[in-house]
């Protein structure tokens, strides 16, 4: 089960037309089997979107953020999770009910615009996530350097990109840069251009 190009397009638009500007997320909420789940879904690019994930059961949270193109029960079984929060939603030995409920949830116009930076769970999540893994959720563009297998692969799990865009990089001596502060994200189109190279996925 993979996101819905037709909900994808939906909620592009719907971020949009609210001419909110780059440091704004559509922010849905709800319940699943004991979990508090806050989807963050920004459309500020169109060939990047973004999904952010904060959970939270008891004292337990967690911040993911995925590839939208890619984004799926793999996507889900990837991550790490405390055991507990886990067990809640992963149901019978997978993540399809969790899944279909967060879907459908996205396919709902029932959300609000929140501001990252006045957003105290998603920065503060954020900053752990990245102490973490090393990879803010937010694209600022590419810079010289060597591309780990390790940080390539977590590039791909955790942002709009494709595997053959981080090779075309890895051989040119760049890599992707990720910022914190939404006012330093770039377009991923505007970044190709300057080093002409196409968007593939």
């Amino acid at each position: 089960m993979k996101m819905d190009k037709v909900v994808l397009q939906g909620l592009y638009w719907e971020f949009q037309k609210s001419e909110l500007g780059r440091a704004t997320g559509m922010k849905f909420m709800f319940l699943f089997n004991g979990v508090e789940v806050s989807a963050y879904f920004d459309g500020y690019d169109e060939q990047m979107p973004l999904l952010m994930l904060i959970l939270k059961r008891n004292i337990s949270c967690a911040f993911l953020s995925f590839n939208v193109w890619e984004f799926s029960e793999k996507s889900m079984e990837d991550v790490i999770l405390p055991c507990e929060m886990r067990e809640c939603l992963c149901q019978k030995g997978n993540y399809h009910a969790f899944i279909a409920r967060l879907l459908r949830e996205l396919g709902t116009r029932e959300y609000v615009f929140r501001n990252y930076k006045a957003d105290l769970p998603f920065k503060r999540l954020e900053e752990k996530e990245y102490e973490s893994c090393g990879i803010h959720p937010f694209f600022g563009g590419f810079e010289p350097g060597i591309m780990g297998e390790k940080y390539e692969q977590m590039l791909y799990k955790r942002l709009t990109v494709s595997k053959k865009l981080l090779l075309q990089l890895r051989e040119r001596g760049m890599t992707v840069k990720t910022v914190e502060k939404c006012k330093e994200r770039k377009k991923l189109a505007n970044e190709l251009a300057k080093m002409q190279l196409e968007l593939e996925y």
